[in-house]
């Protein structure tokens, strides 16, 4: 245990010193969103530097459609929000300055339906346009930042398996002065509340949604009950049940209505992503307990392809299709199935007719861009590749395969200068040699400009460190 604490303080040390604050002593309220926005960006790139997330596009996607349809019905919209679900066992969900919420994959595993979701995402909008870590953070200065780096580094470490170090040092980081920076005070809470209610009810979700995902958190939640609930910052979840409850009166019926089929897939991509016994075990009993229910069999094959148990995987997945005809997203997890059981060319010629009749079908067209540079299909790839870097820029693996399909087909200069953006973030010396090779191989022009740019930068930063 001492171990696992020294390691831990030593990761708040370092922390501590990324989030020296970024803007002037504070005078009432200092902070201006633009400094929240660039606050919340230098914390979500540490714990996602750190910590596994799930990349699953369907999950995105799920959850930017629930947030779309809450933003929508919300007053506010200070900030643009951004979510993220961490590979983690433990029910949690978070909120951070500039519109940054933190869902755990074990969280997800927890709920029973979207309602309850929505609830959190919305309880955590609240936090984002009330701004109250943003006023938190004047209030203490210097002291909530390194409340702040306590936090990340609680949440990496428990993360990595180290439960007590990380309780033991979100206690140590949190003491005094600095407890104060990220606990929410009640009035927070009511407030978070308070226009979480409101945005559900605009949005066509239950209102109750809030209190029956407390309780599921209160059944559920790994955090024993000798640690403070959703790590320091929220009140128990039997507490904010009850003043709740109190609050709510009478109810006006939800005017949306969520499919629970696609919640339960959205669950089980969770689940496949970051494998874990409850989890798994809970949707393949679920299938077992449904054998004529093609959203529970298509999940528990998700579940199976993810532990390669293939052959099982397969025979789900046919059930499910036969129960579900027409289902696009099963046909394409088939034609996935069907490539890492060796079928390539069956595989590639589903994903090309799913591409061929959905436009812009981004994951089919990842697995297919893929597929087509390992069967040799350079020029197809480097297509795909193309036509994604206008759709889905910000899929974080596109600089990598564009860089391999352009090299592939002999415009190196180009795929020296994608694999450097690949890896910037990643490896600074591999990029700085990308970059050395991309200087020598494109022609004079706007690449080369930005090249010769971004080598002078990297450089810049080895020197500083």
């Amino acid at each position: 245990m001492f171990k696992k604490v020294k390691t831990a303080t030593v990761l708040l040390c370092t922390l501590s010193l990324l989030f020296t604050p970024i803007f002037s002593s504070p005078v009432l309220c200092a902070m201006s969103k633009a400094e929240e926005r660039k606050a919340g960006e230098k914390y979500a790139t540490s714990v996602l530097g750190e910590v596994g997330s799930v990349k699953d596009p369907y999950v995105k996607e799920y959850l930017d459609e629930i947030v779309e349809r809450l933003v929508v019905a919300s007053d506010s919209r200070e900030f643009k929000i951004k979510i993220y679900v961490l590979s983690m066992t433990t029910v949690n969900a978070f909120a951070m300055p500039g519109g940054h919420i933190f869902l755990t994959t074990g969280l997800i595993n927890a709920m029973d339906n979207e309602n309850e979701l929505a609830g959190v995402i919305a309880h955590e909008m609240g936090h984002v346009e009330g701004r109250h870590i943003a006023f938190r953070l004047d209030k203490y200065d210097a002291l909530s930042w390194l409340a702040i780096a306590s936090m990340v580094a609680a949440v990496i470490v428990v993360a990595k398996g180290e439960p007590e170090a990380g309780m033991g040092l979100a206690y140590l980081g949190s003491a005094g002065a600095q407890a104060q920076a990220l606990k929410y005070s009640r009035v927070d809470e009511q407030d978070a509340d308070h226009r979480a209610q409101l945005t559900l009810e605009a949005a066509g979700y239950p209102v109750s949604a809030l209190v029956d995902f407390m309780d599921t958190m209160r059944r559920a939640s790994a955090v024993p009950d000798e640690y403070p609930g959703y790590l320091l910052t929220h009140p128990r979840p039997a507490d904010r049940a009850t003043y709740l409850s109190g609050k709510l009166g009478e109810e006006k019926p939800p005017t949306y209505i969520p499919d629970i089929a696609d919640f339960r897939i959205f669950q089980a991509r969770n689940a496949a992503w970051s494998p874990k016994a409850w989890s798994i075990g809970k949707i393949i009993e679920r299938a077992k307990e449904n054998p004529d229910d093609a959203a529970s069999l298509f999940g528990a094959a998700l579940i199976q392809s993810a532990l390669g148990k293939y052959q099982a995987a397969s025979r789900l997945m046919e059930t499910a299709a036969l129960l579900w005809p027409g289902n696009i997203e099963i046909a394409h997890e088939r034609a996935v199935l069907a490539m890492r059981m060796g079928e390539t060319s069956e595989g590639i010629a589903t994903l090309e007719e799913l591409t061929g009749k959905k436009e812009n079908f981004i994951p089919a067209m990842r697995d297919l861009g893929w597929a087509y540079l390992e069967v040799s299909e350079d020029g197809k790839a480097l297509a795909i590749f193309e036509k994604l870097s206008e759709i889905d820029s910000e899929w974080k693996m596109l600089p990598y395969q564009l860089g391999m399909a352009l090299g592939r087909v002999g415009r190196e200069g180009e795929a020296h200068l994608s694999l450097a953006k690949f890896y910037k973030a990643r490896n600074r010396n591999l990029a700085m040699r990308h970059l050395k090779h991309a200087e020598e191989k494109l022609p004079e022009g706007e690449q080369k400009k930005e090249a010769k740019k971004l080598l002078k930068k990297l450089e810049k930063e080895g020197e500083k460190k």
